[in-house]
């Protein structure tokens, strides 16, 4: 039988009995007071074992065993069989097995995890991905032709097949390809599931084919919001020193109170490619369209003539090119016209404008370059005056006057950037614009004015390589400016 620890004289060999009581409670001679842990039991040997260690030899007989559904050690009593080991092994070992134990649960719970994550992120079995990818592309058939989705076909478009991509992992979209016909019972939205589905689509669409990853500002665009939240706020009070309570308009997408699109306004937000069909889905309910100033590139869409709500198309400022689409004068609601400034590349008439039955009164609504046959338009020209026929007046169209008029990473013009500016503007900004000073006392607020780099704080307004083209960097070197 073990004997019992002596508390006699610390010259004589001392050991510890341990006895089971139940599993995961035990009772401990010379320690025990009633049930302790594992954790118990492994402290206070390893704190006898600290004590007595120097002092006298310890006899130490622990014996842990495992079950395969108790991880929790056994420890039981043995009898002596003559030999004598130094309690610090066996307190080594039991350290041992607890570093194992505790290395095999984290392991299970990091396989637990990367089965879960696995679940997560995994979209399916290669059947049920193509079956999911075939659905989308037959619910989009009334926006887009399928064979653009198809990467070896002639008719195959890098945009819609990356926005058919990115709607294959988006929440939204996949829910109201599982619910098409679904509608949603907490707002007054008359869409369908797949309806919503084709609008979300079509702005991912507008997305890429402007090149929404240059923009300037991303716009909540492919966000997880829904496509009525793609848009900011943007307010700058007294950015105009003539209209100290002015506050810009909000820029992005907005729906009526039906969840239908109603307005785009991407303005001098540095967008470019071409506008795509797709848009033309929201011919029913949108009234502003409005992506003025940019490099967009392209024709105007004919298929504007089925825009009946429309109230105000702004194309300017870009380096669009071809004939004005004349069906544009039917439109019953138009009320401004605003292309000018696209470099002198669109042609045709807007004469319709000067009888039409809309506002079109005094000119003040359309705006065109001198090359667009209009008796009753205000014409803006590459110096960047406009005239006014009625009023016989001329002003200045620089856009230069708040913060929201410059490129955010390098401090330019957005509106010197245009990938087609002609060598007449070029010529004007290098003359009359290379710097931009703030007239601004006012923490906070600008008030842009063009400065011939020799003012305090004066910046670049437009990157170097459009003085280059002109063979003139020397000014602007010798004057030491920066961008701030």
């Amino acid at each position: 039988m073990s004997s019992k620890p002596s508390t006699t004289s610390k010259d004589q060999p001392r050991s510890i009995g341990v006895t089971e009581a139940s599993p995961g409670a035990f009772a401990v001679a010379g320690i025990g007071r009633g049930q302790n842990t594992t954790e118990d039991i492994v402290d206070s040997v390893n704190k006898d074992a600290e004590t007595d260690l120097d002092s006298a030899p310890v006899t130490a007989e622990v014996i842990v065993t495992a079950e395969p559904v108790d991880l929790e050690a056994k420890i039981s009593p043995k009898k002596s069989t003559g030999k004598s080991t130094k309690s610090k092994t066996d307190i080594d070992d039991t350290k041992g097995y607890k570093s194992k134990v505790q290395v095999v649960i984290v392991g299970v719970i990091l396989i637990v995890l990367a089965v879960i994550l696995g679940i997560l992120l995994n979209p399916g079995t290669p059947d049920e991905i193509f079956e999911r990818r075939s659905r989308l592309v037959n619910l989009l058939s009334v926006v887009t032709d399928p064979v653009a989705f198809d990467p070896g076909h002639v008719g195959a478009s890098e945009d819609r097949i990356a926005a058919l991509k990115w709607l294959m992992s988006d929440d939204l979209a996949l829910a109201w390809l599982e619910e098409p016909e679904a509608l949603d019972d907490e707002s007054l939205s008359t869409l369908t599931g797949v309806q919503k589905l084709r609008q979300r689509y079509v702005m991912a669409v507008l997305y890429y084919a402007l090149k929404g990853e240059n923009w300037s500002d991303k716009l909540n665009f492919l966000s997880s919001y829904d496509v009525c939240q793609w848009s900011v706020e943007k307010i700058e009070r007294g950015a105009y020193p003539e209209y100290p309570n002015h506050s810009s308009p909000s820029k992005g997408a907005f729906c009526d109170d039906l969840g239908k699109m109603s307005e785009i306004s991407v303005w001098w937000n540095n967008a470019s490619g071409t506008i795509p069909d797709e848009v033309s889905y929201f011919s029913d309910s949108l009234t502003i369209f409005n992506l003025g100033g940019g490099s967009i590139e392209g024709t105007i869409p004919s298929w504007f003539e089925n825009f009946s709500k429309l109230e105000g198309l702004s194309l300017h400022d870009n380096c669009l090119t071809g004939a004005i689409p004349e069906v544009l004068g039917s439109l019953p609601n138009l009320l401004y016209l605003i292309l000018e400034l696209n470099e002198d590349m669109l042609e045709g008439s807007l004469e319709f404008s000067c009888t039409s039955p809309t506002s079109f009164e005094h000119g003040m609504a359309v705006f065109s370059d001198p090359s667009v046959d209009c008796s009753c338009c205000t014409k803006c020209y590459d110096d960047f005056t406009c005239y006014f026929p009625i009023y016989n007046e001329t002003f200045t169209r620089l856009n230069i006057y708040t913060l929201d008029s410059f490129l955010p990473d390098t401090g330019y013009v957005k509106q010197f950037q245009k990938k087609c500016m002609t060598p007449a503007a070029k010529e004007y900004i290098e003359e009359i614009c290379p710097c931009v000073v703030n007239l601004s006392t006012e923490p906070g607020q600008f008030e842009g004015k063009c400065d011939d780099c020799t003012g305090d704080g004066a910046f670049p307004s437009y990157k170097h390589n459009i003085i280059e083209e002109l063979g003139n960097m020397k000014e602007l070197t010798n004057s030491g400016a920066s961008v701030p």
